[in-house]
């Protein structure tokens, strides 16, 4: 007769998944506080990502140092406004969906949005002034791509902030 096979919690793997993930990820922390994504170059989509996660698994901000001390919400504060201005495109400009990403990595990093980055920028206000009350839609968003609505109602909710009941109609009866 077989022995049973012994089961391993579901969640003590999951935990070793998650942390070794994050062990992962401290190896290939540049020292601006960022992580790259295809080349050696910080990016600011994956290190939001990463200060997402940590905020999702319920780990500390402080698990991800780098050797200079930074964390990845430092690099956030040193270049991701440009990233939202699209500074590295051909078409800068303010992006409500940038916007609203990052609003969400400053919420899950318990940092301030009135005062973030370098310069010190409020970005619910800036965010804010993309809204058309008359139509309830933030930035671009269309019926056909709701991105910039489904990103600026994120980042505002994940702030605290609130959103209009317009927005909020609008995205539902777009769906």
């Amino acid at each position: 007769t077989a022995a049973p096979v012994s089961a391993v919690p579901a969640q003590s793997t999951t935990e070793q998944v998650i942390e070794s993930a994050f062990d992962y990820l401290s190896t290939q922390m540049n020292p601006d506080g960022g992580i790259p994504w295809f080349d050696e170059t910080s990016s600011v989509a994956v290190t939001l990502r990463a200060v997402l996660a940590m905020a999702a698994t319920d780990t500390s901000q402080d698990r991800l140092v780098n050797a200079e001390g930074l964390q990845p919400i430092d690099y956030l504060a040193a270049e991701g406004l440009s990233w939202v201005n699209q500074e590295e495109t051909d078409s800068p400009g303010f992006s409500v969906a940038r916007a609203g990403q990052l609003l969400t990595a400053i919420a899950a990093a318990n940092a301030d949005p009135h005062q973030f980055g370098e310069p010190s920028t409020d970005l619910v206000y800036l965010l804010n002034q993309q809204y058309d009350s008359n139509t309830g839609i933030y930035g671009s968003a269309t019926i056909d791509n709701v991105t910039d609505q489904i990103w600026a109602i994120l980042g505002l909710a994940a702030n605290n902030f609130p959103v209009p009941m317009e927005a909020a109609a609008w995205l539902a009866n777009a769906q």
